[in-house]
């Protein structure tokens, strides 16, 4: 029998549900680290340089720490998922995640994954009840989206 999973996620929160014959929460993740204050996830300051002469400058990372959390995040969902995929616990996936998250999660799907995926919504309702979410899942299965 073909199960789909369902999952809601934005930067800090993932909620994972199984739609069969009911739908059922599968596991909720949660990345508290995300939404922590820049400051509280840095320990010190870049650190500096000396290029000779007076030169003098400070090293720049590419990304800033709360993006590299928000990232992190992104690839622990995605490891999970593959995992469950690995053991067959579903034959399709959607994706439900906020905007600026939804990049992050793609980044992470290798090509197995993304042959599972039958759709991809850009909207953050992550935060909303459990009720609220099967809700939701029921609204896509009667416009015929799941």
């Amino acid at each position: 029998m073909e199960t789909k999973w369902i999952v809601f996620a934005n930067a800090s929160l993932a909620h994972i549900y199984s739609v069969n014959k009911s739908v059922e929460l599968v596991q909720t993740l949660e990345h508290s680290a995300s939404r922590e204050k820049t400051h509280d996830l840095v320990e010190d300051r870049p650190g500096h340089y000396h290029k000779g002469g007076d030169s003098r400058g400070a090293y720049s990372p590419h990304s800033t720490p709360k993006e590299q959390e928000q990232d992190k995040f992104a690839k622990e969902i995605i490891d999970l998922l593959e995992k469950n995929r690995n053991s067959h616990q579903f034959t399709q996936l959607i994706i439900i995640a906020a905007p600026r998250f939804h990049g992050l999660l793609i980044n992470h799907i290798h090509e197995p994954l993304k042959k599972l995926i039958t759709k991809i919504i850009e909207k953050d309702v992550v935060e909303q009840t459990d009720n609220e979410l099967k809700k939701y899942i029921q609204a896509l299965a009667s416009d015929g989206s799941l």
